[in-house]
């Protein structure tokens, strides 16, 4: 889902905000993460289970916030995958398969073949897919990404805004359902 609107927090969720979830929602979430970032995946995996919960009428959004900002990393290399996924609607289906990616920590979940993988795997436009990948087609969403991030005193993934505010609690799924299950 996207909505138009400024990349604020307190703003409406933007295009090309990536939405979980109904927006606007009692609880909103925004969450600066990173492929392949250990402690991001396991947020992810946590938020994304907390919202299977029958309670579980909060939304979130991801924004990716990478270190550096290099595009020769796997890193940046598995968030355009995500993108060129999100151009085709898919963006939660290769972000899913990404974090569940990164729990196993092979050195080759992010290279060029696991992600066409990847994204044959969720039926994508492989010719599309990897034309926007050769492309950097964008290079310039994740930038603003990061951006926005710098701005708010991100300084490395995970980092979690819950209704505006900075999350700095623990990131078990037990102290996140108690933020955002209430």
């Amino acid at each position: 889902m996207s909505v138009k609107g400024s990349k604020l927090l307190n703003s409406p969720a933007n295009d090309p905000d990536h939405i979980r979830g109904r927006y606007p929602a009692k609880n909103t979430l925004v969450l600066y993460g990173a492929y392949p970032s250990l402690a991001a995946a396991e947020v992810y995996l946590h938020l994304r289970a907390l919202q299977q919960n029958p309670q579980g009428a909060f939304c979130w959004i991801f924004r990716h916030f990478l270190t550096p900002l290099d595009p020769e990393t796997a890193s940046h290399h598995a968030a355009e995958a995500a993108e060129a996924a999100a151009s085709q609607g898919k963006f939660w289906a290769m972000s899913d398969l990404l974090m569940e990616r990164c729990l196993k920590l092979s050195p080759t979940s992010f290279d060029d073949a696991a992600l066409v993988e990847a994204a044959s795997a969720i039926d994508l436009n492989i010719s599309r897919f990897l034309r926007e990948m050769s492309e950097d087609a964008h290079v310039q969403s994740i930038r603003e990404d990061c951006n926005s991030g710098l701005l708010r005193g991100v300084e490395a993934a995970p980092a979690l805004f819950i209704n505006d505010q900075r999350y700095r609690g623990s990131l078990n799924r037990e102290a996140l359902a108690a933020q955002l299950l209430t």
